[in-house]
């Protein structure tokens, strides 16, 4: 039986005080826009200026009957900014965002499964070593178009030429009819998950996600439209 409770530990964590520092102007800006402005806000910033101390002041400023989100780049920044968020914030990565939304949709999804994918691909292409390449392909492609949200056969054609992924000397049409089937046996398989499709599911079937007054985004510029998509989705417009 699979472990139900994947990804969760019995961690205690110490919760680290509140900063003080002299902010500059710009972040006292972007700490104004936080408690006071409306709709979407991006801040652009280079390395080693203070993004996540700016993000961990934010937090601070967040109006006090809200209740906020933020979405971490990976697990190990989820662990360190969860012991410098004051209360009212959740931190999350966006696929145990998304993977709880399945698991909400699903109750039979267990702990992920590394292999779904591929188990779809070997049924179509079959396993022998000959087909070691296309296959390849045809996942990297199956995982790029789940990333682009890309749903026609014009889409991922575009997805693949922006990321050069060869069809191995098999007919282009063939090879995007193959992802297109391949993408639509995985949405319909609701049993199991893999990491795209923690992110990739909750897009295209429309699953319901907790929902929070206000969403924060580490390292947006390196997120893809799917990750962005279910960001924005978590937002609580009413």
């Amino acid at each position: 039986m699979k472990n139900k409770n994947w990804g969760k530990k019995n961690i205690t964590m110490t919760k680290q005080p509140r900063v003080v520092r002299e902010w500059s102007a710009y972040q006292k800006d972007i700490f104004n826009d936080i408690a006071n402005g409306a709709g979407n806000n991006q801040v652009d910033a280079l390395a080693g200026t203070g993004k996540t101390s700016t993000i961990v002041e934010g937090f601070y400023h967040v109006p006090k009957h809200y209740n906020s989100l933020m979405c971490a780049f990976n697990k190990s920044i989820q662990t360190e900014l969860e012991t410098r968020s004051p209360a009212g914030v959740e931190v999350k990565t966006l696929h145990s965002l998304g993977y709880a939304a399945c698991r909400r949709a699903f109750p039979k999804i267990g702990a992920p499964d590394k292999n779904k994918l591929d188990s779809y691909i070997k049924a179509e292409k079959g396993d022998e070593s000959e087909t070691y390449e296309v296959r390849a392909n045809i996942s990297k492609a199956v995982s790029l178009a789940k990333g682009y949200l890309a749903s026609t056969p014009k889409e991922i054609d575009e997805v693949m030429d922006r990321h050069d992924v060869d069809t191995c000397d098999e007919p282009r049409e063939k090879f995007i009819n193959s992802v297109l089937s391949i993408m639509e046996a995985t949405k319909k398989d609701t049993n199991r998950i893999d990491f795209d499709d923690m992110i990739w599911p909750p897009n295209v079937l429309g699953l319901r996600l907790d929902k929070y007054n206000m969403v924060f985004i580490d390292e947006a510029q390196d997120l893809n439209v799917a990750q962005i998509n279910l960001a924005l989705n978590s937002v609580n417009n009413n």
